[in-house]
């Protein structure tokens, strides 16, 4: 008897949301499924099967994903695409005629379109590099360690490579460094560059204009250089773990038996650092002030910025001091508790704050006011405001959600909206729902309103203005 009332209860229940789903823009079945439609406004909100399933669509921007499976993002007003697979071991991004593919870094592929030039990039990192455009200037090919002819790839004008490391060339500048059986025997070529070496034992390099003038015997206990660098005369000297010696209008810097000490001239900003031995004792005089005793305490001041610890890691702080605001930040035992705050300078300006307890909170206040609570908090406090976690992963573990805004909206949401609440205005709306509605609780200035089991049972408390509205109940 008590199973077919079960189940004359649970059919009640589903007819009366199939037809308010009918009629209604909203639907709310806990963590099985959720809708919300808003169709003056071309919105909809649908959440399915706890934190898996998710679909969003606002005028002309569309979201959907089975978390963590993929994730996909539309926005037509922008003309951007946005796909993730397993994030973040594949990835598509299109934003106009340009597209972005990858999978886990490793495989990579890029085009771009800029008026009548297109350039593709194809890489499986680290054996195939290749580009091919309607240029040929611009066009590479290598399949490392074979064969490679890259043009403007780290941070070089050309790298061709036979057999890795049987031969290599780098040009930069109209420099050209040659190597054989690299990085052992070498030669420099080009733009009046001259020199060779036999590494580690002995090499030169030198240039005229602008003026270069570097050796080395048995590297790393012998080196010298001396250069023009942006029309600054700048020199080097290491005697290897002896004595080295950094010289230049603006710097001087010498160590001695290093770490045990080194002097920090930095003539420019105008202090000076003693470091003996780094990184454990530090203390810095002039313009910028510092005292440090690593682990026990250290304090920094350059300007208004400050920063500093106290038994690192249990406590460190840094504010920093820009034209329109300072931001303090707040650290305990590293990142187990963090308290950001951006507070104004000018009376417009407006004040925000941001606290983690990991892995247990996050807590954020915008600029704006609008303030948000999520619990749990795994990986936001590492990876803030990083949308592709937030999209594919932050909601299986946020058991806990507020958001009050500044419109005055507050909404909670327990266990993926097994727990729904809302207010507005004076009005309130709470519900639960497991599987189907159990219970839910509605209030405005007028009314109060009690529904159990889908509105089998309900229940109403009218607030009485008037005798007018005494008799009209009557």
């Amino acid at each position: 008897m008590l199973k077919k009332f079960a189940l004359i209860l649970i059919i009640t229940v589903l007819l009366s949301t199939s037809s308010l789903f009918a009629i209604c823009e909203e639907v709310n079945l806990g963590p099985l499924f959720n809708y919300k439609s808003y169709p003056n406004e071309n919105k909809k909100d649908i959440t399915a099967l706890g934190p898996f399933f998710i679909y969003k669509l606002d005028g002309k921007h569309k979201e959907y994903g089975f978390r963590p499976l993929f994730y996909y993002e539309n926005d037509l007003d922008k003309d951007k695409t946005d796909i993730d697979i397993l994030y973040p071991f594949a990835g598509y991004q299109r934003h106009k005629n340009n597209r972005d593919f990858n999978i886990f870094f490793f495989l990579t592929y890029k085009s771009r379109y800029r008026d009548s030039y297109v350039q593709r990039d194809f890489n499986i990192f680290p054996f195939l590099f290749s580009r091919f455009s309607n240029s040929d200037e611009d066009d590479y090919f290598a399949l490392f360690p074979l064969y490679g002819n890259l043009k403007n790839k780290f941070h070089k004008d050309r790298i061709k490579f036979i057999l890795f490391p049987l031969f290599l060339q780098t040009q930069s500048d109209g420099e050209t460094n040659n190597h054989i059986l690299w990085p052992f025997f070498g030669y420099y070529t080009g733009e009046g560059v001259e020199g060779f070496k036999i590494w580690p034992f002995y090499g030169y390099k030198k240039k005229k204009n602008p003026y270069l003038d570097d050796k080395f015997v048995l590297w790393p206990f012998y080196v010298k250089r001396e250069k023009q660098f942006y029309d600054q005369q700048v020199s080097y000297v290491s005697y290897l773990p002896f004595y080295s010696e950094l010289d230049s209008i603006n710097i001087n810097h010498k160590s001695y038996l290093w770490p045990f000490f080194s002097k920090y001239n930095d003539k420019k900003n105008g202090f000076q650092r003693i470091d003996a031995p780094w990184p454990l004792f530090n203390m810095t005089r002039g313009k910028k002030y510092e005292n440090r005793l690593f682990p026990f305490f250290a304090t920094e001041k350059s300007g208004e910025d400050k920063d500093g610890y106290f038994l690192w890691p249990l406590y460190s702080y840094k504010i920093s001091d820009f034209d329109d605001y300072k931001i303090s930040k707040k650290y305990y035992l590293l990142f187990l508790y963090k308290d950001i705050k951006e507070i104004p300078k000018n009376i417009n300006g407006r004040s925000s704050r941001r606290i983690d307890l990991w892995p247990l909170f996050s807590y954020n206040r915008d600029r704006m006011g609008n303030r948000y609570i999520n619990f749990l908090s795994i990986l936001e406090p590492f990876l803030r405001d990083n949308k592709p976690i937030k999209n594919n992963f932050s909601s299986f573990w946020t058991l806990y959600e507020n958001k009050k805004l500044v419109t005055g909206e507050e909404t909670t949401s327990i266990l993926w909206n097994t727990y729904r609440s809302r207010k507005l205005d004076g009005n309130r709306l709470i519900r639960i729902n497991l599987l189907f509605p159990l219970f839910e609780y509605s209030k405005n200035e007028n009314m109060k309103i009690y529904k159990f089991f889908g509105g089998i049972i309900e229940y109403k408390i009218i607030k009485v203005i008037s005798t007018k509205d005494l008799a009209f109940l009557n």
